[in-house]
């Protein structure tokens, strides 16, 4: 990894020239060019031949900042939308007031909020990550209790990253297209942001790795996981069942999200056996799982097993809020009850196309 400084410090003349500015559907407002290097000197940062290291951990932080934009987009799409809704009159009232639109915008502050939740969950992990790596690598000297927490964050960061950057950035395009169609031909003119927002919405869908980038790193972890232990896997999935909060004495909403849960390992588990296919009876030996073709199946499923992860870790963030703070129950059983239909329209493609 270098480090390039505009004028080339043995030269009168630039230590890279700008030979084309890109022209973009969106984000005008941001320059993205074709630099040209030539004679370039450089400075080299850190190590020699870690570079790429460097930028893997570089990446991770700007997934995560990437879905904050999408969050941000979400937050302005909706501003907007609902501004207009509550001045716009139809049939004598304000089409806020609409039934049909009404559950439309109130869907769309659902998932806002929860896409919310668990961007600030997943920050707070990064956050004690980035400080306890930090100390790691300037002081190789990690109390035992620094050491445990610093293995929790990383994995609950590693695990989270590409969900939050796939799920924020689909729902900024995703709801910016509704609260375009929410203005009406308003929306599609440029006098209203709303076209340009939805517009710059394609940006975040792309770089950082694309959404099917994201579902492949998820993916990736989970058959990693199962195919390493495949004994702990299998039984992890008994250890999700509601009926053990219920008898542990669990809130409603910890149960209720242990039931989602506990239905969503049973259709992973049996989607992965399906297409990995280990024999019956080698259904514990690591080695039946690690079928290359079969693998391959699996990827099929990589999109829809990456928004069914999205759901259930937003759920079990606000079962935690809810937890916390009673006043986060009724967001708790409003997502609930818009992503439970769209779970199951994802266990009915793995049963489909299994």
């Amino acid at each position: 990894m270098f480090f390039v400084e505009q004028k080339n410090p043995n030269s009168e003349g630039l230590n890279y020239t700008v030979t084309k500015n890109e022209e973009k559907m969106g984000m005008h407002g941001s320059f993205t060019c074709v630099i040209t290097y030539e004679n370039t000197l450089a400075h080299l940062i850190g190590k020699e031949g870690e570079g790429f290291k460097y930028m893997l951990h570089l990446m991770n932080e700007a997934r995560i900042a990437v879905g904050m934009q999408g969050l941000g987009g979400i937050e302005s799409a909706l501003d907007h939308a609902v501004s207009y809704a509550k001045e716009r009159v139809q049939f004598g009232k304000p089409i806020a007031e609409l039934p049909l639109l009404k559950r439309y915008l109130s869907d769309y502050e659902t998932e806002r909020d929860a896409i919310r939740a668990l961007l600030f969950d997943t920050i707070s992990y990064y956050d004690q990550f980035q400080f306890l790596d930090l100390k790691k690598k300037k002081t190789n000297d990690l109390t035992a209790e620094e050491e445990k927490q610093f293995k929790f964050v990383s994995m609950w960061t590693r695990k989270r990253t590409p969900l939050v950057k796939y799920y924020a950035c689909e729902k900024y395009t995703e709801l910016s297209t509704k609260a375009i169609q929410i203005l009406g031909g308003y929306g599609f003119m440029q006098e209203y942001p709303l076209e340009r927002i939805h517009r710059d919405s394609f940006g975040p869908l792309l770089y950082e790795g694309t959404s099917q980038i994201q579902a492949l790193m998820a993916l990736k972890d989970l058959v990693k996981q199962a195919v390493k232990d495949p004994r702990r896997f299998m039984a992890s999935i008994f250890t999700k069942h509601a009926g053990l909060g219920l008898i542990a004495g669990k809130s409603s909403s910890q149960v209720e999200f242990q039931k989602v849960q506990y239905r969503f390992k049973k259709k992973m588990v049996k989607l992965i056996i399906i297409t990995l296919k280990p024999e019956g009876s080698r259904l514990l030996n690591p080695k039946a799982w690690q079928s290359e073709e079969n693998i391959s199946q699996l990827m099929i499923h990589a999109e829809t097993l990456c928004q069914a992860l999205c759901y259930t870790e937003t759920l079990r963030v606000l079962a935690k809020h809810a937890d916390l703070d009673s006043n986060r129950v009724d967001l708790f059983n409003r997502y609930s009850l818009l992503v439970r239909p769209r779970l199951e329209a994802i266990y009915s493609d793995w049963e489909l196309r299994s």
